[in-house]
C-alpha cells in the first residue's frame, strides 16, 4: 500500500515476541484478527494470548482501525492538538504521556500504520491486571456491596489521578468509568489502571478539568450509579490532596479495550 509506513516496537523483547507469533505486520494482524469484535464501521478489537520469552502466557489487545484519512479536521481535534493523527497514534502517545507521569496504563508493545489516502492502523498492548472496570463494578452490583471506605478510597485515587494529569499539562477527553480499573493492593489500599488513552491531550486552559469531571459524572449516570456515587466525583476532587487516600503507581507492567 503506497504512502507512509510506520512500524514501532516498544522494545526488542516486544518485537521478538510479536515476530515469533507472526503478529509483526499489518497484513498478518488483520488476517489473524478476521473474527475480531467490530466496535465501529471502521474499528475492531481482538484479544488473544501470547507466550513470553520464559514461556509464560499473557493476554494482549490489538486495536485496529481503517478507512479514508480525514482531510477536514474536527474542531475538537484542533482544540486538543490531535489533528490528522490516527486513533492508534493518539493512544500510543497517550499511554506514553500517562506512564511518564507515574500512572499505570497498559504496557505498549507495537504501533503499526500504513497508507496515504486509505489508512490501516493497529496498536498492540498488554492486558491490565484488574478483572473489572469501575463501570463493571457498578453495573454488576458489586460496587453497592463494597464498604463505604473502599468506595471513598477509589474515588480519592480517581481525584488524585485527574489532578496529576492536569498538573502535568494534560487532559483526558476519553475519561470514563469504563476506562478506570481499580485494583486493591495486598496492603488494603487501592490503585488505578487506565485504559483507552487516545483521548489524552495537552490542556491549554483549566476548563478542560471541569470537562473531564463532567464526562466522568455522565458515564456513571449512564451506568445507573446512585446519586451518592456520582456525587463522589466532586467531593473527592475538592478534597485536600493530603487527605485523599490514593496510591500513585510508578511504571506500567502489563486489560486494554
Amino acid at each position: 500500500m503506497a504512502g507512509r509506513n510506520l512500524v514501532e516496537f516498544d522494545s526488542p523483547t516486544a518485537e521478538n515476541i510479536l515476530r515469533r507469533h507472526e503478529l509483526a505486520s499489518l497484513d498478518a494482524i488483520f488476517q489473524a484478527a478476521r473474527g475480531a469484535h467490530q466496535h465501529h464501521a471502521s474499528r475492531a478489537i481482538w484479544r488473544t494470548e501470547l507466550r513470553d520469552d520464559t514461556d509464560r502466557t499473557f493476554a494482549i489487545y490489538i486495536k485496529m482501525s481503517w478507512g479514508r484519512r480525514r482531510w477536514w479536521p474536527r474542531m475538537t481535534d484542533i482544540l486538543t492538538g490531535q489533528v490528522f493523527k490516527s486513533l492508534a497514534i493518539r493512544e500510543w502517545q497517550g499511554l506514553d504521556r500517562l506512564s511518564q507521569i507515574g500512572l499505570r496504563v497498559p504496557q505498549r508493545m507495537a504501533l503499526l500504520e500504513e497508507g496515504l489516502f486509505w489508512r490501516r492502523s493497529a496498536i498492540i498492548v498488554r492486558e491490565v491486571p484488574p478483572p473489572a472496570s469501575l463501570s463493571e463494578l457498578v453495573c454488576s452490583g458489586v460496587w453497592a456491596q463494597m464498604p463505604v471506605t473502599d468506595r471513598h478510597a477509589i474515588f480519592g485515587a480517581i481525584a488524585r489521578t485527574i489532578e496529576r494529569i492536569h498538573a502535568a499539562g494534560f487532559a483526558w477527553r476519553g475519561i470514563s468509568s469504563r476506562h478506570i480499573y481499580p485494583q486493591r493492593l495486598a496492603t488494603g489500599r487501592w490503585e488505578l489502571w487506565l485504559i483507552d488513552c487516545e483521548g489524552v491531550h495537552p490542556a491549554r486552559t483549566k476548563s478542560f478539568k471541569e470537562r473531564d469531571l463532567r464526562k466522568l459524572e455522565r458515564a456513571l449516570r449512564h451506568d445507573r450509579a446512585d446519586a451518592a456515587t456520582v456525587a463522589l466525583v466532586r467531593a473527592a476532587s475538592m478534597a485536600e490532596p493530603a487527605t485523599v487516600p490514593c496510591v500513585l503507581p510508578m511504571q506500567p507492567q502489563r486489560r486494554a479495550a
